[in-house]
């Protein structure tokens, strides 16, 4: 009887062990994890993206009619204000021609002046009836032909005086002069190049914009354009509703809000997000989906975030107080229970304490 209590005793004994022993080893089973407060987490990235300062103008001003090239009274590098005069052409010929035509002109008028007489007196003599009719329309006829005449010679007139005018050429708007295409008494022909201007006020930056950062881009507040370690505020003027196949980007341009860049300068547009983003190293992938872990009643929630890009910050907007998984997420299932690293509760306290 001793002997079949004290094995029943040991069978006992065994079983409470193994129990003691299955269920230390489902606790130390159980995947431990560290968290963090969504507000210490959430950045807002910097995009940025290849740009460029640009002129509205740059412009090869040419001679409008066929001249000598007489004197050019500007240089390379030389600063111009809109209408100022650039070049002066031998125009000689041209205030001839010019000459003529107010002449032939003075004459058509005075022609006409002498066909209104002839017709006024026509009409008091068919009122006598000592004029026929036939006289009397080609008196008319011929008032008609010299008005005609007239309106033809003012053209004639004009476009010689607009041609004098041409005989200087002055600056199309207010610029620097980057070029001189021709050189004194040389021979111009028209529409060849006299000088190159580059416009230097109202200057833009054109910039690239990848089709992914688009969204960022327009919810932006401020732009910056950075080169040679100098930056400048911008302000976006448009955003031109065309992809470029090749790039999958559109252009923007931008004013300067202040000081200006060079022309030419090339440098990077850079913008904050207005978009709260989480780090991009929490980003997991689970079932196909791309998302992050949250410490919720003891237990891993998966957030799918269908933005989500791998190696870039996720694009989420949590509760700053909402507590996100940072270490011990690997392999992680959702709805799986965890429990929380001793470290990361003292952390918590401590930042708690503070």
């Amino acid at each position: 009887m001793k002997t079949t209590g004290t094995i029943l005793s040991s069978i006992l004994f065994s079983t409470s062990i193994l129990t003691v022993s299955l269920l230390s080893t489902s606790v130390h089973a159980q995947k431990h994890v560290s968290i963090q407060t969504a507000e210490s987490l959430i950045i807002f990235p910097e995009r940025n993206a290849s740009a460029q300062v640009v002129a509205l103008n740059k412009s090869k001003v040419p001679a409008e009619i066929s001249a000598l090239l007489k004197k050019l009274v500007v240089n390379v590098g030389d600063e111009v204000q809109q209408g100022q005069l650039l070049a002066q052409l031998d125009c000689y010929n041209t205030q001839l021609l010019f000459s003529v035509e107010q002449a032939q002109l003075k004459v058509l008028a005075s022609q006409l002046a002498f066909a209104q007489r002839e017709l006024n007196r026509g009409n008091k003599l068919a009122k006598q009836n000592n004029i026929g009719e036939v006289e009397l329309d080609r008196r008319q006829t011929k008032i008609t032909e010299i008005q005609a005449q007239t309106l033809a010679q003012q053209s004639r007139f004009y476009l010689a005086e607009k041609n004098v005018s041409r005989c200087q050429i002055h600056a199309p708007f207010s610029g620097i002069v980057t070029k001189r295409h021709a050189a004194e008494g040389e021979m111009l022909v028209t529409g060849q190049s006299v000088v190159e201007l580059l416009q230097l006020n109202d200057l833009q930056v054109s910039a690239k914009v990848s089709l992914n950062d688009q969204i960022s881009f327009l919810a932006a507040s401020r732009y910056i354009f950075s080169v040679d370690k100098q930056t400048y505020p911008l302000a976006l003027r448009t955003l031109i509703p065309l992809i470029e196949k090749n790039t999958r980007s559109r252009e923007a341009r931008f004013n300067f809000v202040e000081q200006s860049a060079v022309v030419g300068s090339s440098g990077r547009l850079r913008w904050l997000s207005a978009q709260a983003h989480l780090p991009a190293h929490l980003l997991q992938s689970r079932q196909g989906k791309k998302g992050f872990f949250i410490f919720n009643e003891q237990r891993a929630q998966f957030i799918p975030v269908d933005s989500a890009e791998e190696g870039r910050p996720v694009p989420y907007t949590l509760d700053k107080k909402q507590l996100l998984i940072i270490e011990g997420r690997l392999g992680l299932l959702d709805g799986e229970k965890v429990s929380l690293m001793k470290q990361t509760i003292v952390t918590n306290t401590l930042r708690n304490s503070q």
